[in-house]
């Protein structure tokens, strides 16, 4: 007996068939993965923008606080001298230490502001010191007139440093 192999052509062709779908099964998978990761990747990069844009924000409202807080005690300071020293029951002297304070938030401030607006605030304060080492009546009228003027100043520049901070956080945004 002899034996006789023979190549069965029907299955070679199921065989190729199997192959195929191995291959695009492969293809798709990969190509799956692929988006999964680019959408990974854009997920990330746009939670890293979100949080330096928060950090960002973060950093300027806290700049901005400190301000607010120091220029409250400040005004609140120039506010007790001036309606201290407008009562006419009360001598001179016992509005010194209201201008002392004065001057102390006003330093405190100028730690903590930009130069225009520090530069202003120190005017206010060296004002105010000029108030306490008043002798005469000349004396008085031109130290009103350096006060009227450094107080004239320095409200523009805060709220110029306020807007200033708004601009900034917006472009935290973009």
């Amino acid at each position: 007996m002899r034996r006789i192999f023979r190549l069965n052509t029907s299955g070679s062709t199921g065989e190729k068939s199997k192959t195929s779908e191995v291959i695009y099964a492969a293809i798709i998978t990969g190509l799956v993965a692929s988006a999964g990761a680019v959408l990974t990747w854009y997920s990330s990069q746009e939670s890293t923008k979100q949080a330096i844009a928060q950090n960002c924000i973060q950093r300027i409202d806290n700049q901005e606080m400190k301000i607010r807080e120091k220029t409250e005690a400040f005004l609140g300071n120039i506010a007790d001298l001036i309606s201290r020293g407008s009562n006419k029951k009360l001598s001179f002297d016992e509005s010194r230490a209201d201008a002392e304070k004065v001057i102390r938030s006003g330093f405190e401030l100028i730690a903590y502001a930009p130069p225009e607006m520090g530069h202003s605030a120190l005017k206010v304060t060296i004002a105010v010191q000029a108030m306490l080492n008043v002798e005469s009546k000349t004396d008085v009228d031109l130290v009103a007139l350096q006060s009227q003027n450094a107080m004239t100043e320095w409200p523009n520049r805060f709220f110029s440093l306020m807007e200033k901070y708004r601009d900034e956080k917006a472009k935290c945004q973009g």
